[in-house]
């Protein structure tokens, strides 16, 4: 190795000091070369909170002097330092607070700024050495559905076709819309959907939902592609007893919903709910045509009765006429009792069963809580018991309209339902209608008003009377028959009567609206229970309503007990 001076100087001042090595980091203003020392020991606190041992180095500005320093020695509180490019000049002692503050001055800023970037670092390190060891998670698949254009025309399509009545075809327009909403990103397990989907029974209510529910058998490739599908996260998957349930749910269309219960041999129950506002996508619901008229002033209505009372008078044959029998009832009132059945009713949280007997009457002679013609309240209706308010609600009025006129469909009324959801209206022995209110106003509706749903009334009474008890002749003997199921309760006070009509009323056809549903919880509060309630926020008067119903106190329960 070639002797350079340089080099010696270096290697002597190394083996003086601590650092092992030092880079170049560019010259000064006299072209001389700066460096970086990198030193063997470290403090970690910086050189302004170091503390003061001999062979300590630093950079350091002093009396105009600007280079490498380092301490000597340390006598008590006064440090002797030495410049390491001129060893030979005596520096004077200096205190060490004074030497601090020298480092404070001329390194506080830079050293702060260090520290801040260190952390920095540190702290995009762990981040980086968390997203490594978390597991790797798939983004989302997306999802590819129909174009606004295609909603609309299948919209269009679907009003058609129940306008119409051609069942075969809404269903089919019904499965293609709901294979659009059933897709979770998984080719696999969209398939599946699909499959069972294509082949399932479609059920349309007269309040616009619709229900789909197809049975299979899964093969063992489905069953892993289903489980693999719920793994990624695409749908949900829990065990329910010996069953395995897998839903799909969108938080874009909370008004629907998709489950899918599967045994361990394969087979499998789909089912799908569309709880989705009538106006919001099913046209039966939107105004449009004569069907859907503004309701009559009651006291017009009042004038047109008594025009008509009196020309029965002058002319009793009138009184036979089926639309006259339909809008005020018979003179005679006959009836046709069928055979006696059970049905279920769920009262108070606990469900239980009920006897009723099937009876043919004249539509007119139910007594429901409204006129369908006016929506005025009946005077002969109980009052307080039914929770609809058919005078002031126009999209009541406008669901007993529509479900008259060309969309009637006589099988909701017609069938064995053995709850209060669908089939014939439940009345008292006086014909007070409890359960199926609305049914009830659009048949009479029918018979007045719709002569090609009256008329397949009648066909499908005939078809099925024989399944309640009746005969055709019993049925040719009305000039306008409905269907009902008599039941004779327990109490006729006004607070079980109406406990009744809500039990009826909680059902999938005629399901209440946050609206209605609010109003009908309001009526059950009493007076005092408010009076109760607004005590205790008086006692509390620094609470808000939250506060008052969360935080436990002796004013809180006794609202509870009010309730």
């Amino acid at each position: 190795m070639t002797y350079s001076p340089t080099l010696a100087l270096t290697l002597i001042k190394a083996a003086q000091h601590k650092y092992t090595h030092k880079k170049r980091v560019g010259t000064d203003k006299r072209g001389r070369a700066r460096y970086r020392y990198y030193y063997a020991e470290h403090h970690g606190g910086g050189i302004t909170g170091a503390s003061f041992e001999e062979g300590s180095a630093f950079k350091l500005t002093w009396r105009g002097r600007r280079g490498h320093f380092h301490i000597k020695s340390v006598e008590g509180d006064m440090v002797t330092i030495s410049h390491d490019a001129r060893p030979d000049v005596e520096i004077p002692p200096i205190h060490k607070d004074e030497l601090r503050a020298i480092l404070e001055r001329q390194h506080g800023a830079a050293e702060t700024k260090s520290r801040e970037k260190a952390q920095r670092r540190r702290s995009a390190k762990k981040k980086t050495a968390k997203r490594e060891k978390a597991p790797k998670t798939q983004e989302r698949p997306s999802i590819k559905r129909m174009s606004a254009a295609e909603r609309k025309a299948l919209d269009n399509d679907l009003a058609k076709a129940l306008r119409d009545n051609d069942p075969e075809t809404a269903h089919e327009l019904i499965k293609k819309d709901q294979i659009d909403y059933a897709q979770s990103g998984d080719s696999a397990a969209d398939e599946i959907f699909r499959e069972l989907i294509s082949a399932g029974e479609v059920e349309t209510f007269d309040d616009g939902t619709k229900s789909i529910i197809s049975q299979g058998r899964l093969s063992a490739d489905q069953l892993k592609a289903l489980e693999s599908a719920a793994q990624k996260g695409l749908i949900e998957g829990r065990d329910q007893g010996e069953l395995r349930v897998y839903s799909l749910s969108s938080s874009t269309d909370k008004d629907r919903s998709l489950s899918m219960l599967v045994r361990g041999d394969g087979r499998t129950q789909l089912k799908i709910e569309d709880f989705r506002p009538p106006n919001d996508r099913d046209q039966r619901a939107i105004p449009e045509g004569e069907d859907l008229k503004p309701p009559v002033a009651k006291s017009k209505l009042d004038e047109h009765l008594q025009a008509i009372r009196d020309l029965i008078k002058a002319n009793p044959a009138l009184a036979n006429d089926p639309k006259v029998i339909a809008l005020l009832g018979s003179q005679t009132q006959p009836k046709r009792e069928g055979r006696s059945d059970e049905m279920f009713l769920t009262i108070d949280g606990k469900e239980r069963k009920a006897e009723f007997r099937y009876q043919l009457i004249e539509a007119g002679d139910a007594i429901p809580s409204h006129d369908p013609v006016s929506f005025s309240k009946r005077e002969d209706y109980p009052e307080g018991i039914q929770e609809r308010i058919y005078h002031q609600d126009r999209m009541e009025q406008l669901k007993v309209q529509r479900n008259a006129g060309s969309a009637y469909e006589p099988s909701y009324l017609i069938n064995t339902n053995p709850d209060a959801t669908n089939g014939p209206p439940i009345v008292t022995p006086d014909g007070i209608v409890l359960g199926g209110n609305s049914r009830v106003m659009s048949t009479q509706l029918v018979h007045m008003r719709n002569p090609e749903g009256a008329k397949r009334y009648k066909e499908k009474l005939s078809q099925d009377a024989a399944i309640y008890g009746f005969t055709q002749e019993d049925i040719d003997a009305m000039s306008s028959p409905m269907l009902v199921r008599v039941y004779e309760p327990e109490q006729t006070d006004r607070a079980h009567m109406a406990k009744l009509v809500r039990a009826m009323n909680e059902n999938k056809t005629q399901g209440m609206d946050e609206r209605t549903a609010g109003r009908a919880a309001a009526a059950k509060v009493s007076q005092q229970t408010l009076k109760t309630l607004q005590k205790g926020l008086d006692r509390f008067s620094e609470f808000s309503f939250n506060r008052f119903m969360t935080r436990p106190s002796d004013a809180l329960n006794a609202f509870k007990e009010a309730l």
